[in-house]
């Protein structure tokens, strides 16, 4: 509790917000600020950073967060989780933590990299018309290293059920979710494999997309175990600058033509 409660939480506002998303930001990359500010206010949105000051995790507070947290990436060999990712994982508690408290009933959580669309609010307001008909915990919204071809099962148009993060960059998380996050811990890995363990029970390492092919619905499990969603189209990117740039051009630019 102590060290959710040293993250800091700054809001920029927008004058015409449609929406609020929290922005989970390392300090040290400092140009990441201005690149999701002007993001935000393309999109008409009211951003909530998230950070800590001094940015740093001190051994004592990694052991506190759970021993022995490795992390593998697909086949390669298990390697210990870095400070950085020790640093992100105490943000994305930290808001799942602070919308328990404040009793937020859904937040929109990305992380500082990501490239966002002007209608973001506008589809993930759409999207919820699909959501009232399933019990869920967790909705990935974003894509990155092409993951962007769901397997598990088809629920509506736009959601598909996979009990696995497509990465932790980009998610809506209600109190159903929250509570089964801090259920799932101590950590054993990064924070978006952690979560899969908050709904499989286990770590999901190795074998993406694989590991979701034969995953079923199954609405019995929704008060037990997180619900893992995704939508597909993904509503935001984590890519490289120059192809972020480039969707952003082309985005805006129809936006504008529409």
């Amino acid at each position: 509790k102590e060290i959710l409660e040293s993250v800091i939480f700054t809001t920029v506002e927008h004058p015409e917000a449609v929406g609020v998303v929290y922005i989970l930001h390392y300090n040290k990359l400092t140009a990441r600020v201005p690149f999701m500010t002007e993001q935000l206010k393309t999109a008409r949105l009211t951003g909530i950073f998230v950070t800590r000051d001094p940015d740093i995790v001190p051994d004592e507070e990694r052991q506190c967060l759970g021993p022995g947290r490795i992390m593998v990436q697909d086949d390669s060999s298990p390697r210990p989780v870095s400070v950085k990712e020790d640093s992100l994982s105490i943000k994305h508690l930290a808001v799942a933590y602070r919308i328990l408290q404040k009793r937020e009933e859904v937040a929109m959580i990305l992380e500082d990299d990501v490239f966002v669309s002007p209608s973001l609010w506008e589809d993930w307001s759409a999207l919820k018309w699909e959501l009232n008909v399933i019990p869920w915990s967790i909705v990935s919204v974003g894509s990155c290293y092409n993951h962007r071809l769901p397997r598990g099962e088809q629920l509506t148009e736009h959601i598909w059920f996979t009990q696995v993060m497509r990465c932790g960059h980009g998610y809506a998380i209600n109190q159903a979710g929250a509570s089964h996050i801090f259920n799932a811990l101590p950590l054993q890995a990064p924070i978006d494999l952690q979560i899969n363990s908050a709904a499989v029970g286990q770590l999901a390492f190795g074998g993406f997309p694989d590991n979701v092919k034969n995953v079923r619905w199954d609405p019995a499990q929704a008060s037990t175990a997180a619900q893992i969603l995704w939508v597909d189209p993904p509503l935001i990117f984590q890519w490289p600058p120059d192809v972020v740039r480039s969707l952003h051009e082309d985005l805006t630019l129809t936006a504008s033509q529409s």
